[in-house]
């Protein structure tokens, strides 16, 4: 199954409320008719349809009325914000105490949100963290001494049970191991239980994440990387009767505690892997949770920018004097995903919409990014702080 179609899973529901408001049965509209017909709707209705298109059709053009009618109303944009910022979303971590899902977290939300005895291994007892980021909710979850010898599979069916009890569905699943460790064997046992209790759909939602990637060397590093993601991906084969999900993997370096406002050390082959995690964990989320996660951490984006003739050394003093460094660097590989995503989730209602207003103001172009590029992460940026009031 492609990204595409895992999104074509959420159930849709609330258009009959449209086609009461319209007096016509949407779906069997061409574009043309749709696009005069929601001219009147309401901002739940509006939000409505766009979910039924992004999932069900291929209409840009229906989408970009819908996105400019949303953006024509600042205190709207400003309701989606809060709505979703309310929403939050959930982290569920997997795997051995002291291997790093604590620095992980804390590397990426770039402060010490989870201590090291935030989940005492020894505790029986699974307590969510709580807290907030840029004003967006968000829950952690944990399931300490998973895969440990002590307590055995008992503890573990204890632990998911829990987990299951509190978050039935976690937003995304993060498998935790470390990469340092070639000859580990995999518990396919802690996996064959992740998958009776959460069911099929959760390797959709989950990403496993490599930590003390700076323990390998940087000409050996690849190869492992892709050796042990091929591995594991054997084992969730195998207690998934044979289904090869391809359940994707990023490599980290943790520095703990982090550094206020400075990327965590690269891995080995010189990347910022803050910028893949942050991609592949909003690919893996809940569809549902994809606003909240985006609005979260924009602020933290730096979003490439392309080619363009060497500045004078005046232009280089201002640059570096206006524009601090981002946590979280993203690539063009990684942007170009990012619009991606976009086209293909509610990311819209947070990104696009705003980057369509700046569209007439800017001539085409953002802080020299490409129009759409930049309604997703630039505009969205430059306007963040003015929603929040």
């Amino acid at each position: 199954m492609n990204r595409k179609e895992k999104w074509m899973e959420i159930p849709y529901t609330g258009i009959q409320s449209v086609n009461k408001a319209i007096s016509a049965d949407y779906v069997s509209l061409n574009a043309g008719d749709a696009r005069k017909a929601i001219r009147a709707l309401s901002l739940d209705e509006l939000l409505t349809v766009l979910m039924y298109e992004l999932q069900h059709k291929d209409r840009r053009s229906v989408k970009r009325v819908i996105l400019q009618k949303i953006e024509s109303n600042p205190e709207a944009l400003k309701e989606i914000y809060r709505r979703e910022a309310k929403k939050g979303f959930t982290i569920l971590q997997v795997g051995k105490s002291g291997i790093g899902k604590s620095a992980t977290i804390n590397s990426l939300f770039g402060e010490v949100v989870a201590t090291t005895n935030m989940f005492d291994p020894q505790t029986k007892k699974v307590e969510p963290f709580k807290g907030e980021y840029h004003d967006v909710n968000y829950t952690i979850y944990d399931t300490p001494g998973l895969e440990e010898t002590y307590g055995g599979e008992k503890l573990d069916r204890e632990y998911l049970k829990q987990m299951t009890d509190q978050c039935p569905s976690p937003d995304v699943l993060w498998y935790v191991r470390r990469l340092d460790i070639h000859r580990e064997d995999i518990d396919s046992n802690a996996l064959k239980m992740i998958h009776q209790t959460f069911g099929e759909t959760i390797w959709n939602r989950t990403l496993t994440v490599f930590t003390h990637a700076d323990n390998i060397t940087s000409e050996k590093f690849q190869e492992v990387l892709k050796g042990r993601t091929q591995r594991l991906n054997n084992v969730i084969a195998q207690v998934t009767d044979g289904k090869k999900l391809g359940v994707p993997a990023v490599a980290v370096v943790n520095a703990d505690p982090p550094t206020p406002n400075t990327p965590p050390p690269n891995t080995p082959d010189g990347r910022n892997w803050l910028g893949e995690l942050f991609i592949t964990s909003l690919e893996q989320l809940n569809p549902e949770q994809i606003n909240a996660f985006f609005l979260a951490f924009a602020e933290d984006l730096e979003i490439p920018k392309p080619l363009r003739p060497e500045p004078n050394h005046q232009e280089i003093i201002m640059e570096s004097s206006s524009e601090p460094e981002k946590r979280i660097k993203l690539d063009k590989k990684q942007l170009e995903r990012l619009e991606e995503k976009a086209w293909d989730s509610s990311l819209f209602v947070t990104g696009a919409t705003i980057g369509a207003s700046i569209d007439a103001m800017t001539g085409g172009t953002l802080m020299g990014i490409p129009t759409f590029l930049g309604g997703i992460a630039g505009g969205f940026l430059s306007l963040l702080k003015r929603f929040r009031r």
